[in-house]
């Protein structure tokens, strides 16, 4: 076999394999998502409660913060994980998401110190692109 043979038999087999994976996709069964739970999570540490802010992604982390309204402080959200439906509405750091939130706490309120939170439900939220995205 040439080597001009040779490449076009190589280039066969990956578009077999690629057209095979690409069924195989397909055909599988959707894979449902992991249940979120964020009020009934054993680790939260006081009654969940509601405020007024801005969801937003940010870099460092956790990387989705939310601002409460009239105020300098920025809560974390727990290891990022958002509601599946509010996640899916977040396209990226130029995303923000305004409203009112219930937030469940797991770490206690401390001055100079970022409280980490979930968030159980929202409410009259608008999304908007931040101000000078592209």
């Amino acid at each position: 076999m040439t080597r001009r043979e040779q490449a076009t038999d190589n280039g066969l087999t990956y578009v077999r394999f690629a057209t095979f994976l690409g069924m195989l996709i397909a055909w599988s069964p959707a894979l449902p998502a992991a249940d979120y739970a964020c009020g009934t999570h054993p680790a939260i540490v006081a009654p969940c409660f509601e405020l007024r802010g801005r969801l937003s992604f940010w870099n460092g982390t956790p990387s989705a913060r939310i601002w409460r309204v009239g105020t300098p402080r920025l809560l974390g959200i727990h290891h990022d994980e958002l509601p599946p439906d509010l996640a899916s509405r977040m396209s990226g750091f130029d995303t923000e998401a305004w409203g009112t939130f219930k937030l469940c706490p797991f770490t206690k309120e401390r001055p100079g110190r970022m409280q980490f939170v979930c968030i159980e439900s929202w409410r009259d939220v608008s999304f908007r692109q931040r101000p000078g995205a592209t």
